[in-house]
Formats: structure tokens, sequence, C-alpha cells
């Protein structure tokens, strides 16, 4: 076979295949040749049917199979001859009568990158507030508080239960739940929504309808939406009482709101720190990618999108009982975000190669003892279960490279800090900077 290479884009090349009449005949006799021998044909002992019943019997297992060995061919001399990795074929012409196939094959496009270090940024300089603590504490009260039955009517952090849950929005097939929590709120969309749920009462069932218009978001934009459920029970949240078993069930050894608010305090300023370095590192991908600008593979993209999507709708689903769709966030939605993350990543991938990074069995010792020491299990039990289980500890090696590869790109990044201004009020109560 011929092979005749043509680039089309930076991630796509055309192969067209040419095979002559004597090739074709051979590999459809080689496959005929394997259906004698594994196939009964009624009337003809095993191996004896003449060629040209099989043909008849199996023309379009034969076609594909031609097909298959052709396409095989192909992947083989790309990734063994040209050393490249294909993500995706197409065919766009087979005609074994003109011995002539042709794919389009994408791949992943090849970087050069020379300039990541040494990158301007400005780096915001976070300012903790007692009210960011304040609110931290209070979001922790709140996760400890427990929902107790009620008997009055819905409102702010209610929590309505509802039973036998079916929302059908028109054109589409309905969603159906045994049991749907919602905590009301006047601030959550879809408003419409809400503002029925708002007057429903304990034990009653209700049926309506509800058409959207701009309020809807995405999902429900410009549709009807008919709802059914029932109304199961009402539960209000209760706060904890602030004690000193409570102070320490949030932080060990903490006896009073004191202690657990100087340690939480800590703690915002140590992630305050991991946030300021997480943005910076954002600012230099997107320098990067703006300076080596590159299409990603349309097929490639497409099935990235859905991989992705799929797997934060089950996080979603796994902490929240419901998919992503509930809350309007959509495949469409997350495009943008979805793209800019793969095109970060293979930037990091990318340049790992260039600075020639691994990791070192030092390295990976030192991280074993530190998940020892944070699982409270022993160093040689973090071990064996790295060594049984080889996907985890490429994963892991994955994310030390990462976690090198930001190293590098931060500490050789020309850092301008900048301070934010406090807001302060003056006299007349008014906020001014």
């Amino acid at each position: 076979m011929e092979y005749v290479s043509n680039k089309l884009k930076d991630y796509l090349v055309e192969y067209e295949i040419k095979l002559t009449q004597e090739e074709v005949k051979s590999k459809k006799h080689e496959i005929i040749k394997d259906i004698q021998k594994s196939q009964m044909i009624p009337g003809y002992r095993k191996g004896k049917a003449p060629e040209g019943i099989i043909v008849l019997r199996y023309k379009e297992y034969i076609e594909e199979d031609i097909q298959k060995k052709i396409l095989q061919g192909l992947y083989k001399k790309i990734t063994k001859e040209e050393k490249k990795d294909p993500l995706h074929f197409t065919i766009k012409e087979y005609d074994l009568e003109k011995g002539i196939c042709k794919y389009e094959v994408e791949f992943l496009p090849v970087l050069d990158i020379n300039d990541h270090k040494g990158i301007e940024i400005e780096e915001a300089k976070f300012q903790e507030k007692e009210e960011d603590v304040l609110n931290e504490y209070a979001h922790i009260l709140t996760n400890f508080a427990t929902w107790e039955d009620y008997k009055g009517k819905v409102g702010e952090d209610v929590l309505v239960n509802l039973a036998d849950y079916v929302e059908e929005i028109e054109g589409e097939k309905p969603t159906k739940m045994d049991k749907f929590p919602v905590i009301y709120s006047e601030k959550k969309d879809p408003k419409p929504f809400y503002s029925k749920v708002k007057e429903v009462e304990i034990g009653k069932e209700y049926t309506y309808s509800i058409s959207y218009g701009s309020e809807g978001g995405e999902k429900y934009r410009g549709k009807t939406v008919k709802y059914s459920y029932k109304v199961e029970s009402l539960k209000k949240r209760k706060m904890p009482k602030e004690n000193e078993e409570l102070f320490s069930k949030i932080f060990k050894d903490s006896k009073t709101k004191e202690d657990v608010i100087k340690k939480l305090r800590g703690n915002i300023t140590k992630n305050s720190e991991i946030k300021i370095k997480q943005e910076s590192l954002e600012k230099i991908y997107d320098i990067l990618i703006e300076r080596h600008p590159f299409e990603l593979p349309p097929n490639y993209l497409e099935q990235m999108k859905e991989e992705i999507y799929r797997a934060e709708d089950e996080k979603y689903k796994k902490n929240y009982g419901v998919g992503m769709e509930k809350f309007n966030i959509t495949k469409e939605s997350m495009s943008d975000k979805i793209v800019r993350g793969i095109k970060m990543n293979y930037i990091r991938r990318h340049l790992i190669d260039k600075e020639k990074l691994e990791i070192t069995e030092e390295e990976l010792t030192n991280t074993y003892k530190k998940i020892a020491i944070e699982s409270n299990i022993s160093h040689e039990g973090v071990k064996s279960f790295y060594d049984s289980n080889k996907e985890y500890i490429n994963n892991l090696k994955n994310d030390l490279l990462t976690q090198k590869i930001d190293d590098l790109l931060y500490e050789n990044a020309k850092i301008k800090k900048i301070k934010l201004k406090r807001e302060k009020e003056n006299k007349d109560g008014k906020k001014e900077n």
C-alpha cells in the first residue's frame, strides 16, 4: 500500500491510501479463508464452502474487515513510523474498485514554547478581613445545624421535602424523583418555581405549569414546564449551642469561640496565599495561551467536553442528589472553561517534557510519608497500596509533575505585587477607599 499525506491544519492531516487490485484481491482472499475456517456454512463441511458462496453470504462483513485492516495499517504507520498519536479518524473516501481510501486524522497540535520563564504579571494582594472570618464561623455553625419538623409557613431556610416529583419540560422526557428536597430562598432561581414552593402546605399534592421567559435560565428559557409533586414535610434549621463541646468538634483542643476564630483566621491567611499562587498561575497560562494560539481538534474536543461534563455531573449527583442541569449548568455553559482547562493542561505536559522533569524515588517516598501522616496509617501501608495499583501511582506522579512545572513557572515569573486599599467608613457612615 502507498501512503500520501497532506497537512490540512495544525491538528489535521489527510492520508490517501492507494491499493492495487492485486492487494485488494489478496486482502479479500485472506478474510474469506478465515471465514471458511471459523464458520459453518449450511450444506457444506467446515472449510469446504466455495468462495463465491462466502462472498454472497458475508459481503458486508468482508468489506468492513478490509476497511478495518486498512485502518489498522494506517494506525501502525502513524504510531510506529511517524511516532505520532492519532486522536480521531474520519473516512473521506472509500472506493475499493478504484483502490483509493482517504482518511482525515486529528492530532494535538505541536507546540514549541521557549518563553515560559520570566513572564511578567501583577499579583493581587488579598487582605484579611474580620468579616471573612466571622462569615466562615457562621458557615461552620450552619453545617452543625440540625433540621427539625416545622408546621409554619415556608420562608427563608425552610427545607421543603417534595415526594413523587415530576418535572416535564415541553418537548423533553419527564424528570422523575421519588424524593426532591428543596431549601427555600427568595434569592434562588428559577424564581417562578420557588414562588410556588413558598405557597405549599404539608400533605397536599400540586400540579401546575409555568411558562418561562428570560428568567428561567438556559434550561427553561422560553419553555413551558409542568410540575407535579406532593409535599411530604417541612423542616426548619436549628442552630447548635455554642459551647466547649461544639468548639472542640470544630477544632481539636479549642475550648472557646476565641480559640476557633483565631484558628479560622490562620486558615484564611494560609488559603489566601494558596489562592494568590493559583490565580497567578492562571494569569501565566493565559499569557502562554495568548502568545501561542492553537486549535483543539473538534472531535477530540467534543469527546473531552462530554467526559468532563459527565464527571462533574456525577459529583453534583453525589454531593447534592441532583445533576448540574438543576443548577442551570449545561455543557455549553461550561464550554469556554473546559477549553481553557484543556489548553492549560496541554501546555503543562509540553513544558514538563521540555524541562525533562521527572519524579525521583526519593520524592515518591517523601510523598508516601506525607500521605501516611495525613491519613494516620503506616508508610508501608501507603507504599503497598500504590505498588499494587499502577493506575493510582501514575496519577500520583502526574500530580507531582504538575506541581513541579507550576512551581517552576511561578518561581521564575516576574511578579509585581500590588496592594488593595481597605474600605473604611467616613463620619457619615459612607464607605470610601
